[in-house]
């Protein structure tokens, strides 16, 4: 099953969600959780459709209009990216993305946007995280149940 395949299904087959993702966020979406996240670096693409389908699952059960910020946010980091160093956020070098995304999370004159950074921080760790095939390779250890 592809991605767009995942981002718009709905329990009705009559009502399609619209993607939660759209080509352009999820290309700025990938760049950030490279960054936040870099063993999603080095993912395949099965690795990679299971991240986005994950975080596609989540924003769909969000409101639209929390979508639309988020893709907002996304443009915002590109425009500032773009002003301070000439180039987007994606064609930073990797030092000078992990220093943007700290200024921003960072930020003192707008609580929203830090609130923002942390909302992609935790999609962007949801993708690798949330992957259980993925944890022997995380070094997750299956923990046992403690017994009464």
């Amino acid at each position: 099953m592809s991605v767009n395949t995942l981002t718009t299904m709905e329990n009705d087959p009559g009502h399609a969600r619209p993607a939660a993702l759209s080509p352009r966020a999820r290309v700025r979406f990938e760049a950030l959780q490279h960054t936040l996240v870099p063993s999603s670096a080095a993912f395949d693409v099965r690795e990679r459709t299971a991240a986005l389908a994950l975080v596609a699952r989540a924003l769909s059960r969000q409101p639209a209009a929390v979508r639309r910020q988020l893709a907002l946010l996304l443009a915002a980091i590109d425009g500032y990216c773009l002003l301070r160093h000439g180039r987007v956020f994606r064609r930073l070098d990797a030092a000078r993305r992990r220093r943007t995304l700290e200024r921003l999370s960072t930020a003192r004159w707008s609580g929203r946007l830090r609130q923002g950074i942390e909302g992609l921080t935790v999609l962007a760790r949801l993708g690798v995280y949330g992957q259980t095939a993925l944890h022997p390779h995380l070094g997750y250890r299956l923990r046992e149940v403690p017994r009464d």
